[in-house]
Formats: C-alpha cells, sequence, structure tokens
C-alpha cells in the first residue's frame, strides 16, 4: 500500500515538474514567434509544407475510424450506430487531407472513394481485434474522445483568441499580435485562427497511440518507444506549420499543452495503472 502511495505521489511530482518546465519554454520561446515565423517563412522548404499541410493532421481521421470501426464489433443498437457514423467521417477525413479536392461533386466522389479502401482496412483490423476485453474497448473510446475534445477545444480557443496569422500581415513588425492579446470573438475569418494551431492539435492526437498496447497486446513494452515516435510527429507538424507561415511557436506548443493534458486526463481515468510504466 506505501510502495503503491509513493509511486503514485512520484508520478504526480513528476509529471508537475514536466508541466512546469513545460510553461516556462513555453513564455521563453513565444518571445520568439516573430522572429522565428519571419525567418522560417522566408526559408521555407516547400516538402516539408506540403507534409504538414497533408499528412500531419491524418491521426485524427485514423483514430476515428480505427477506434469506431473496433467499437462497432462491442457495441449493440444505437452505439453500434453512432460508431459506425464515426468511422466513416474519420475515414471521410484521411482522405480528404490526402486529396484536398475541391469541394464540388468530382471532389466529394474523389473523397468518398478514397475512403473506402480506408473503410475496408478498418473493418479488417477489427474483426482481428480481441474486443471482449474491457482496457481494449476502453483503448477505443479514449481514442475517439481525444480527438472529438481535442478539435473542440482548440475550435473554441481559436474564435475566442482570433489571433490574426503570420502569412495575413503585410508589415509583420508593425502589425504582430503576442499570443496573451485577445482579438475580436471570430467565427467566420480563418486569417484569425491562429492561436492555437489546428493542424498540430490533430497531429497531437497521435499521442494515443501510446494505449496501442492495450489494443494489441503484442506492443506491450514498447511504450517508451511509441512516445518517442509520437513527440517526432508532432514536433514535424508544429515546425512545418510554422515554416507555412500559418502559425507561430506559441500557437504550436500551446496546442500540443492542449492535447496532452486531455490525453493526460483521459489515460488517468480509464487507464490508472498506466501511471506506474511512465
Amino acid at each position: 500500500m506505501t510502495d503503491t502511495i509513493s509511486r503514485k505521489r512520484k508520478h504526480q511530482i513528476k509529471w508537475a515538474l514536466i508541466y512546469i518546465l513545460y510553461i516556462c519554454a513555453f513564455l521563453c520561446l513565444s518571445r520568439y514567434d516573430l522572429a522565428a515565423s519571419m525567418y522560417l517563412t522566408e526559408h521555407r522548404i516547400r516538402f516539408a509544407v506540403l507534409i504538414g499541410t497533408h499528412v500531419s493532421i491524418l491521426p485524427t481521421g485514423i483514430i476515428l475510424g480505427l477506434c469506431a470501426s473496433c467499437l462497432c464489433r462491442h457495441e449493440i443498437g444505437w452505439k453500434k450506430n453512432l460508431c459506425f457514423v464515426i468511422s466513416v467521417v474519420g475515414d471521410l477525413i484521411v482522405s480528404y487531407y490526402i486529396f484536398q479536392p475541391k469541394i464540388n461533386l468530382a471532389g466529394s466522389l474523389l473523397i468518398i472513394v478514397g475512403a473506402f479502401p480506408l473503410w475496408i482496412l478498418n473493418r479488417w483490423k477489427a474483426d482481428h481485434t480481441d474486443m471482449s476485453r474491457k482496457e481494449a474497448v476502453n483503448a477505443c473510446v479514449a481514442g475517439i474522445l481525444l480527438v472529438i475534445c481535442s478539435m473542440a477545444v482548440t475550435s473554441i480557443l481559436k474564435m475566442v483568441w482570433a489571433r490574426p496569422r503570420f502569412i495575413s500581415l503585410e508589415n509583420p513588425a508593425a502589425e504582430f499580435v503576442p499570443w496573451y492579446q485577445f482579438g475580436h470573438f471570430n467565427t467566420s475569418n480563418d486569417m484569425y485562427k491562429s492561436f492555437p494551431s489546428g493542424h498540430t492539435t490533430a497531429a497531437a492526437t497521435i499521442l494515443w497511440i501510446v494505449l496501442l498496447p492495450h489494443l494489441y497486446p503484442h506492443l506491450k513494452g514498447h511504450e517508451k518507444t511509441l512516445w518517442i515516435i509520437s513527440i517526432v510527429w508532432i514536433a514535424i507538424a508544429a515546425f512545418s506549420r510554422i515554416m507555412a507561415g500559418m502559425h507561430y511557436i506559441s500557437d504550436t506548443m500551446g496546442a500540443f499543452l492542449v492535447v496532452l493534458s486531455l490525453f493526460l486526463y483521459f489515460r488517468k481515468k480509464l487507464f490508472p495503472s498506466d501511471d506506474k510504466q511512465d
């Protein structure tokens, strides 16, 4: 009992320190928002920008598609129907961001055609997943909640902050707005939705793969590797969005903090024993 309490206390202290250090880094690096954006947009790498635009956001759709497809095999009634809808939406998101067609009849058909093999693949994965285990079900629930809540929180913050994007500034030195200044509430103009970064939020949902061992037991023992893969993916996405002129350092760091906080919350609620593995 004493050992359990001690481990829990150490875990809490460790994450408290991580949050303090992260916030300190955020405050320090945000001072270079304008300088970093000016330099990186001037020396942008087209391939990196394309990765940030088309690839970094894919975890949201992939996670929704996979988790919902797996839950379709477990749930019944309206819950099963809801999971089916969520899985289809996830596959459509992936297809859209891969092709990014114009929103017309031809573009819509392309999205649907592109999403169909993804739906088949997720159904195949679901058929080979043991959903009789509670931890497998919880992992899928955590994935869906993480994606939906992360994107919802980020969308609300974007409207509240209404920060102009770097790319929209004609005179950056004079028009730059720091992250701590609020603009007028904005729901329509995308050029005033810089903070926090939506693409980085979407990329950061890849943190969910740390829970994959609960869905696929053969991955147990690889949690640290999954953490590293997640952080590298998020860093690449954040860097590319700054290079594209769509976000500042503080935008990307703020987005990561949103997703990390939600991920740790859902993991604590659904997998309290995972605290011992960090």
